[in-house]
């Protein structure tokens, strides 16, 4: 940038009427965008939204977003759902579910969960088995504390996608066998074979299934007669039609009409008359026996099912008719995707605020001494410059895609612990392992790419410049 322009464009003189557009174009983009945004996530005002950070076992802690409807009191309690995200995902990743539940008068705890986003790492060799990445932990404290006085303790659920689904089915599962524990305990063994259980002894064993609801979103490999049989409570669950992911599942199909996983997860209600098909979108069971059942087969992709209103709505259909509710808005009535048409606004206004604020500063004494003239363009590449120019785009790109396998495999050599799915304190996101050294590898090939095109080709373009430049 010529420094003449600059001293133009200082306050005293002619000013970049542009870049002074465009910063309020920008700004402007930022505040609608992010005014937006909240309207959405707190529904204009009726929702309070908070952060929350609740300390676990062993020196662990799950970040969390709490969602109160502001109609929730100690007088008037509130169903709540725990919202568990899925592998790799921050809790912001799934406000779809945590904003339409709470317009309906659900309170909603979305987690970041172990290991992701702000929560701590895990220890345990089974997170979400055991913890369920967190939503054990999170579900004891709301059903112990007095704090949430506004909570109705008996409609405690929990919703997840993909990982997010397994550890909250994990979960239930968990509380299940707690409870069937317990039971096993109090009734015991005497002389004749057994004794009866008291009142206080069966509300000891109920009390330690806390959780009344569960919808599995893109999640069916735990689905085992072993997880379901200790499951007391009511199941929703929703698996993508096209689920990339669906070679695993037992018939290698993505159709749960007539899936095994979909059979067992409805006749875990039966003791005889099992189904031979699953009628998709049914319910079935009786909620109150917490025994209802519900599969669903959304037509669309694993990855993009939590951003599909049809799948939003059956997580909003399971929860209403699980905690009987009748709210007054339709499950076709959601609002989620304009806090995403928000949040973009307010991202390109933040991209488009770059130029204008870097023009302004480069105005300030301070800053002013950096601006140098623009250098004369490169002579245009003639025959042999095109063919280097493609010849090292062309091994970069293959470099770049034959790496990427063999630094994934180099994560079990460097990261051992978290390859093994060890959740450690040191680089535990597998995936992202992998993707950070393909990363690494990249730039340092990148970097030794750009010396030798320099010293081999470079030297003598620059060479080639007109005087003075």
């Amino acid at each position: 940038m010529d420094p003449s322009l600059i001293a133009d464009a200082q306050p005293k003189g002619n000013r970049d009427k542009r870049a002074i557009a465009l910063l309020w174009i920008s700004l402007a983009l930022m505040l609608v965008g992010g005014f937006g945004a909240h309207l959405v996530n707190t529904v204009g005002g009726t929702v309070e939204v908070s952060g929350v950070k609740f300390p676990t076992e062993g020196g662990q802690w799950v970040t969390a977003d709490l969602f109160r409807p502001r109609t929730a009191t100690e007088k008037a309690p509130v169903p709540m759902v725990v919202v568990c995200p899925g592998f790799e995902k921050s809790k912001e990743t799934i406000d779809g579910y945590s904003i339409e539940l709470a317009r309906r008068g659900i309170a909603v705890i979305t987690i970041d969960p172990y290991s992701q986003g702000a929560s701590s790492s895990s220890l345990q060799r089974q997170s979400a088995t055991i913890e369920g990445y967190g939503v054990v932990p999170v579900v004891e404290y709301i059903y112990d504390t007095p704090n949430l006085n506004y909570i109705d303790k008996s409609r405690i659920g929990a919703a997840g996608y993909s990982a997010g689904g397994n550890a909250v089915l994990q979960s239930v599962a968990r509380f299940g066998t707690l409870q069937a524990r317990a039971l096993k305990q109090a009734q015991g063994k005497d002389s004749d074979g057994g004794k009866t259980i008291t009142e206080a002894e069966l509300a000891h064993a109920r009390a330690q299934n806390k959780l009344a609801a569960v919808f599995v979103g893109g999640y069916v490999l735990t689905l085992t007669d072993k997880v379901l049989e200790t499951v007391d409570a009511n199941l929703g669950m929703d698996y993508a039609y096209y689920d990339e992911g669906a070679y695993r599942n037992e018939s290698g199909s993505a159709h749960m009409q007539d899936a095994p996983e979909a059979l067992r997860f409805v006749n875990s209600i039966f003791l005889k008359d099992k189904l031979a098909e699953v009628q998709i979108g049914k319910f079935y069971g009786d909620y109150a026996k917490r025994s209802l059942r519900v599969v669903h087969n959304t037509k669309m992709l694993h990855p993009l099912m939590p951003y599909d209103p049809r799948h939003i709505a059956h997580l909003i259909d399971f929860f209403t008719t699980a905690f009987n509710l009748h709210p007054s808005i339709p499950s076709s009535n959601q609002i989620w995707p304009l806090k995403e048409l928000f949040t973009l606004m307010a991202l390109v206004g933040a991209f488009l605020l770059l130029v204008p604020f870097a023009s302004l500063l480069l105005r300030l004494p301070v800053f002013n001494s950096l601006a140098q003239p623009l250098p004369p363009a490169l002579l245009a590449p003639g025959r042999n410059g095109k063919i280097v120019f493609w010849s090292v785009f062309a091994f970069s790109a293959i470099v770049a895609c034959y790496l990427f396998i063999p630094m994934a495999r180099a994560t079990a050599v460097l990261f051992p612990q978290a390859s093994n799915r060890y959740l450690t304190w040191w680089f535990p996101q597998r995936i992202n392992n992998a993707v950070l050294l393909w990363a690494v590898a990249n730039g340092l090939i990148g970097l030794v790419v750009f010396f030798l095109h320099y010293q081999f080709f470079g030297k003598k373009m620059a060479s080639l410049r007109p005087c003075g430049a």
